[in-house]
């Protein structure tokens, strides 16, 4: 038997993976059209792409069905963002038999805690009980998604009117998928009446049964809430929203000018930041290879003559990108200047830079440690001698990181203008003030926990 690796493809792209029986190809396709609309309406829709497995091969919904192969990706693959399932007039074709189960966890169907049985085996179908639906891609991806700890933005649609969820009206009789597969069908086989009742009967009947016991099964075991969606505008409507809400990817607001003159953009301004679309992702790219090879140090630098837009490339760009929750990795992020951490500035004379430095990344974690107290980390910074201080503060963010409630989290930290303290480094009152900052971002850097993105003047 394989493994169950070799049943699950890695998804190369951030996608939103659709998972509909063949009768609904119309609304796959609507996923891909109501995603680009959204992408277009987007400064920086993060590479998302709908990822529409099709889980019947055939191209009409009633024709033969071709068993799904072994490309299904997982809901827990790092690049699925979300995940849509669609049921219309078909559940879908059956699994192969060794298909496995694990990615399922716990389900009830597949034990006695239901009396809904989930069957996992192509040749338990003709003498199922009535209570059974067989595993198909949409059922397993639906499943996958809900028994994943790290659940994933999930939409869940059943396309029909209310008489779906009316047991005292005969199966045949529901208006499932708003009969768009039985009135093809019926146009299939025109005057062939009797060929119409046979595939009504051999096809038809049994994927009702079966959609109506996973309906079902997710009502009564599950507690679900099933609100029918009774025509495709609605379901675009639902698409739509879920999408733009589930995702975060930010459009233009119409009441917005989308262009600030000579102010710099920040990170909110990422929906309005276009044009800067290719050098971004080749930003991104290359802070990407510095973090994941061995020798490279995610040190990264943005340089353009004056009023290039070095800024509002930092800013808006690259930190709004890498702390976006879609980005490759879990960031939190936070840009400073140079004169952001003079005392004089900050209005604390008797603070150091670095101590400013310290303050300033440690509110920014604050958002993910509610229990940080900056205050006394401050206080035990000035415990240290100064010398250790640098890699005293790195340590400390670090475990910070390491106890926030996300996994693998990462610091971003912007430095913009770096110039202003580098012309002063030439100085013995600069190397005094400055000096510990460099050593901080050294340090820093060759954790490869924290990542450090600067913007200079080319001609420095």
């Amino acid at each position: 038997m394989r493994q169950p690796k070799s049943w699950f493809p890695r998804l190369s792209d951030k996608s939103v993976f659709v998972a509909a029986p063949g009768d609904l190809a119309y609304l796959r396709e609507a996923v891909r059209q109501e995603l680009n609309e959204l992408k277009k309406r987007a400064a920086d829709d993060h590479g998302i792409t709908a990822y529409l497995w099709e889980i019947d091969k055939a191209k009409d919904g009633f024709s033969h069905y071709l068993p799904a192969q072994a490309d299904l990706p997982l809901p827990s693959d790092p690049n699925c963002v979300a995940v849509i399932c669609i049921f219309g007039e078909r559940i879908g074709t059956p699994l192969p038999h060794d298909f496995p189960l694990d990615p399922l966890g716990d389900c009830p169907a597949l034990s006695d805690k239901s009396k809904y049985r989930l069957l996992s085996s192509t040749t338990d179908m003709d003498t199922a009980d009535a209570k059974a639906f067989p595993l198909t891609g949409s059922t397993f991806e639906y499943l996958a998604a809900t028994a994943d700890a790290d659940t994933k933005p999930l939409l869940l649609m059943f396309v029909g009117d209310n008489s779906i969820l009316d047991n005292n009206k005969e199966l045949i009789n529901r208006k499932w998928g708003l009969w768009r597969l039985r009135n093809e069908a019926k146009k299939l086989f025109g005057e062939d009446e009797a060929g119409y009742d046979r595939w009504k009967a051999a096809e038809l009947k049994p994927q009702l049964s079966w959609l109506n016991n996973f309906l079902r099964y997710l009502i009564d075991d599950r507690g679900i809430c099933i609100v029918p969606v009774s025509s495709e505008d609605e379901a675009r409507t639902k698409i739509r929203e879920f999408l733009k809400v589930s995702l975060d990817i930010h459009t233009v607001e119409t009441n917005r000018h989308p262009f600030k003159y000579l102010e710099p953009y920040v990170e909110g301004d990422n929906p309005i930041f276009f044009g800067r679309k290719a050098t971004r992702d080749h930003a991104i790219d290359e802070i990407e290879t510095l973090l994941n090879s061995a020798g490279k140090l995610p040190f990264f630098g943005i340089t353009g003559s004056s009023g290039a837009g070095k800024s509002s490339f930092l800013r808006a760009g690259i930190i709004a990108r890498l702390t976006h929750s879609l980005a490759m990795g879990h960031f939190v992020g936070t840009v400073i200047k140079p004169s952001d951490l003079l005392p004089e500035a900050a209005g604390a004379d008797n603070w150091e830079v670095l101590t400013l430095l310290y303050k300033h990344c440690l509110e920014v974690l604050g958002g993910i440690k509610s229990n940080l107290n900056v205050s006394v980390c401050i206080e035990q910074l000035n415990e240290i001698k100064p010398e250790f201080r640098p890699s005293y503060i790195v340590r400390n963010l670090l475990d910070t990181l390491e106890e926030g409630e996300k996994q693998n989290l990462r610091l971003v930290l912007g430095i913009d203008q770096l110039e202003e303290c580098l012309e002063d480094l030439g100085t013995i009152a600069g190397e005094s003030r400055w000096g510990p900052l460099i050593e901080f971002i050294d340090h820093a850097v060759r954790s490869k926990r924290i990542v450090v993105v600067y913007s200079v003047p080319n001609n420095r």
